[in-house]
C-alpha cells in the first residue's frame, strides 16, 4: 500500500467554521509567464459540510504540490445552478500572453436528471456557464444501460495514435432509489477532443468501465455484502501511447453498518485509450482503521517520473473529508500496469 500525507491548508477568515471539509480536487499547473495567477498550482475543491451536503467551490494556490496551500478568494460561478452544483474539473490553457480557465462540473448527484456544464474564466475567479448543458442523459445515443444522469466530470489530456485530445469521463447514472440511502447504481464513461483540429467538437460518450467489472467493487443484488454506491470520480492519465491508466472510486464489499468505511481510490490500465480498462487494485490504504479514500486528481511530475494522487480522506463514520497526497514512481506504475494486463491476456486466452 501506497502511504499518502496530509495537504497543510491556510484558510480565509470564517472559512474554515463555515466550510471546514475540502474535497473533490481538482489542481492544474499554471504557466510561468501567467502575471494574473500568484501560484504555480491553482486548485480547486467541493468545500463545505457532509452533514447537509451543502457545498460550494473553493480555490487555492501553492507553489509545492506537497507544500502549503493558501485559500483564495472563491470563484464566482455565473449561469451554473443545480442542487449539488460542485466536484469542478478544471482545464488551464495559456495563450497571447493570457490564462484561459475551463470549469466542468455536475448540478446533481444525488437526484435523477443531474448534467454537466461548462464554464469559462479569464482569471479562474469568474466563470461564465454556457447556456446549455455539454452532457446530458441523452449524450450517448443508445446505452448500453439507459441513463437517468450524468455527474462527476474529471478531465485530463492524452495522446493516441499520434494526436493529442481532451480526455473527460463520467459517471452515467443508471438507476437511483427514490429515498435515502439511494444506493446509486453507474457506469464510467468517456469522450474526447482533438485538440489541434479548429472546431473540433467533443465524441459521443462511450463506455469505458462498467461497474460489474470492477471485481472489488460492491454490487447489487448479492448476499455477502451490502451495496452503497457506483463508481465514480474517474480521470484518464496517459504515460505514453501503451500505457493509459484509470484512477477513480470504488466501493469495497462491506457487510451492513459500514457506510462511511467502503470508499476507496482504484487503479485501472489499457494499452489503448479505445480497448477495455483492466481493474487493478487499492493502491492507498486509509489512515484509520475505518476510513475512507476518494475522488482523486493527478498531476504528473515529468522531470521526475513521478505521479502526483491528490485525493480525498476522512476517519470513516461519515467523519469530516480532508485532503492528503501520495506518489509512485511511473516507471514502477508502468511495470505493474504491464503486469496486470498481461495477466488479464493470459485469463482471456485460457478461457477462450
Amino acid at each position: 500500500m501506497l502511504k499518502t500525507a496530509t495537504l497543510i491548508l491556510s484558510r480565509l477568515p470564517g472559512e474554515d467554521e463555515n466550510h471546514p471539509e475540502q474535497k473533490d480536487p481538482s489542481v492544474v499547473e499554471t504557466h510561468p509567464d501567467d502575471a494574473l495567477t500568484p501560484y504555480r498550482f491553482i486548485k480547486y475543491t467541493s468545500s463545505g459540510r457532509s452533514d447537509i451536503q451543502a457545498w460550494k467551490v473553493a480555490r487555492f494556490g501553492a507553489d509545492d504540490l506537497e507544500g502549503h496551500w493558501q485559500e483564495l478568494k472563491s470563484p464566482t460561478l455565473e449561469g451554473l445552478s443545480g442542487p449539488q452544483l460542485c466536484a469542478p474539473a478544471l482545464a488551464y490553457e495559456f495563450e497571447d500572453g493570457k490564462p484561459h480557465y475551463t470549469m466542468y462540473i455536475q448540478t446533481a448527484c444525488f437526484e435523477p436528471g443531474g448534467v454537466i456544464m461548462e464554464a469559462h474564466s479569464t482569471d479562474g475567479e469568474l466563470f461564465i456557464g454556457e447556456r446549455k448543458p455539454l452532457i446530458t442523459k441523452d449524450s450517448v445515443a443508445k446505452p448500453k444501460h439507459p441513463l437517468i444522469g450524468v455527474y462527476d466530470p474529471s478531465y485530463s489530456r492524452i495522446k493516441t495514435n499520434g494526436k493529442a485530445y481532451d480526455c473527460l469521463t463520467f459517471t452515467g447514472i443508471t438507476k437511483m432509489e427514490p429515498t435515502w440511502p439511494h444506493k446509486t447504481e453507474g457506469d464510467i464513461y468517456m469522450s474526447l477532443r482533438e485538440r489541434l483540429l479548429p472546431g473540433a467538437q467533443w465524441s459521443e460518450p462511450r463506455l469505458v468501465l462498467e461497474m460489474s467489472e470492477i471485481p472489488f467493487h460492491n454490487q447489487p443484488g448479492r448476499t455477502d455484502h451490502e451495496y452503497e454506491w457506483c463508481p465514480e470520480g474517474t480521470q484518464i492519465i496517459g504515460f505514453d501511447e501503451e500505457h493509459f491508466l484509470m484512477v477513480g472510486v470504488c466501493f469495497m464489499q462491506k457487510p451492513p453498518g459500514c457506510d462511511g468505511e467502503r470508499q476507496r481510490v482504484f487503479f485501472a490500465a489499457s494499452n489503448a485509450v479505445d480497448r477495455p480498462f483492466t481493474p487493478m487494485n487499492m493502491p492507498f490504504e486509509p489512515q484509520a482503521p475505518k476510513g475512507e479514500t476518494g475522488h482523486p486528481d493527478t498531476v504528473i511530475d515529468h522531470q521526475n517520473q513521478v505521479l502526483h494522487v491528490i485525493l480525498q480522506e476522512r476517519d470513516g463514520n461519515h467523519k469530516p473529508w480532508a485532503l492528503r497526497q501520495g506518489k509512485i514512481d511511473i516507471p514502477f506504475l508502468k511495470r505493474m500496469m504491464d503486469h496486470y494486463l498481461s495477466r488479464c491476456q493470459r485469463q482471456e486466452a485460457a478461457g477462450a
